[in-house]
């Protein structure tokens, strides 16, 4: 069971690697990835960099069917629980990574065969660092967020506080929005 203050340093991680400090409203560079479709366009979105074509799965997966990608606490909320779900699923943080840029079948080749098996590859839209490197990179900021008091609260209580906060919104909202939770009707 992941602990919520490393939940936290880790989405904290991740929203720096993915967008140099968490721009809820940023849609990254359009690109494509092979899926069980056959290729498709698709676009990472958002402070965590969630690509469009998970937004949907991930967000009815988190109990927010439907919700805007738009919406910072949901987010967040979104991203604690699939990163909760790798974290289970895999057990460490640097495989958590890889399941986050290079999806959940180069994790699961990591923690069968090490990461060097997977090491040199990139991620699902081919588009970046290495996995190698991602994960370095991940894993450093990780452990230099680990250093920061993290607050102990539930994942709801987290999201809501981060994007009410004035120091967060500036920090991780360049537009300086102050967002308010929406109503459920939205969500």
């Amino acid at each position: 069971m992941v602990d919520n203050t490393e939940l936290f340093a880790f989405m904290d991680a991740i929203r720096k690697q993915e967008n140099a400090g968490g721009d809820y409203l940023l849609e990254h560079k359009p690109t494509f990835t092979n899926t069980e479709q056959g290729v498709k366009k698709v676009q990472a979105l958002g402070a965590y960099g969630i690509l469009d074509i998970n937004w949907d799965v991930w967000s009815k997966q988190a109990g927010y069917e439907g919700a805007d990608w738009r919406i910072p606490q949901i987010q967040d909320i979104v991203a604690a629980n699939k990163l909760a779900e790798y974290y289970n699923n895999y057990g460490s943080w640097d495989l958590v990574a890889v399941a986050w840029y290079g999806g959940p079948g180069k994790a699961k080749t990591a923690m069968e065969s090490g990461i060097d098996a997977v090491g040199d590859l990139g991620n699902m839209e081919d588009f970046g660092p290495d996995i190698k490197t991602y994960v370095n990179n991940v894993i450093s900021q990780y452990n230099e967020s680990l250093k920061k008091p993290q607050p102990n609260l539930s994942v709801d209580a987290y999201a809501e506080q981060r994007n009410q906060d004035k120091f967060f919104t500036n920090a991780y909202n360049p537009r300086g929005e102050v967002m308010d939770l929406p109503n459920q009707s939205i969500m």
